[in-house]
């Protein structure tokens, strides 16, 4: 099976279609929940490999978690298999599970709440929220990744940062029960694991962006002083051209951290 999802890794030709069984064979609980609705809501013949929804994108993305989950832990892949025969071997014909089901509110220990489906109904919102936001980020970095003109990049740029915003304050409230209950911490789902680490190369990407347009102003400005010094108007008239552009690229960035 890694051998099957490594070939169509790195197949240029591959398709959605088989991807989506490798997703819905062995994804875990946690990309299901975000991802799995998303990815098989569509017309699998019709998906291109940059489909206007990032719905390619982002399977490629979840099946290359699913390949480091096996090679790091081959067990893993025998534990989805059994899983998923044991699921089919007990669905009854309307869909529920078979006997041995327990309906019983788990009790004591039990109780312990790890991850975000055992949080209060007053939490219900925010997890829902939640569900959105993770996918529609992972689109997003896809969508960058993908995308040329300056104006479109800015754009995504802001959407990603407000996303962000909403989704750490979610975990600011999450975080507050848990803390007032004496609870561990819920670990977030690998999803948005993937989606933090993306955010925090992206901030870094802006920091090192930040810090060369700054230079760039510095140094033109004081060509134009030269320049204007040296009765070269032409080229001072350049030179201030560029600063402006580089000044108005710089207020952009630092405006996406301005909220903080």
């Amino acid at each position: 099976m890694l051998k099957k999802i490594q070939n169509w890794m790195a197949n240029p030709k591959r398709e959605y279609a088989e991807g989506l069984k490798f997703f819905n064979d062995l994804a875990n609980k946690e990309q299901n929940a975000s991802f799995g609705k998303f990815l098989n809501d569509v017309d699998q013949k019709e998906i291109a490999q940059f489909d206007p929804a990032g719905r390619f994108s982002i399977l490629i993305n979840q099946v290359r978690f699913i390949e480091r989950r096996i090679k790091a832990s081959p067990d893993q892949l025998k534990l989805a298999q059994s899983a998923k025969v044991k699921s089919i071997n007990t669905e009854t014909p309307s869909g529920d599970s078979g006997k041995g089901k327990d309906d019983t509110a788990p009790t004591g220990s039990e109780s312990k709440i790890t991850d975000l489906s055992q949080l209060p109904e007053e939490f219900a919102p925010d997890v829902a929220r939640l569900k959105e936001i993770v996918p529609l980020m992972a689109k997003i970095h896809a969508d960058m990744a993908n995308e040329l003109a300056d104006d479109v990049r800015a754009n995504l740029r802001t959407q990603l940062v407000d996303l962000d915003d909403e989704r750490r304050a979610i975990w600011d409230r999450i975080n507050k029960f848990m803390a007032e209950g004496e609870k561990e911490s819920i670990e977030k789902s690998e999803s948005e694991q993937a989606v933090e680490k993306n955010m925090f190369d992206f901030g870094k990407a802006v920091a090192e962006d930040i810090s060369k347009l700054k230079g760039y102003v510095t140094r033109n400005t004081n060509l134009v002083k030269k320049y204007t010094e040296e009765g070269k108007a032409d080229k001072a008239a350049d030179a201030q051209q560029r600063v402006d552009e580089y000044a108005k690229q710089l207020a952009e960035l630092e405006a996406l951290f301005s909220k903080e």
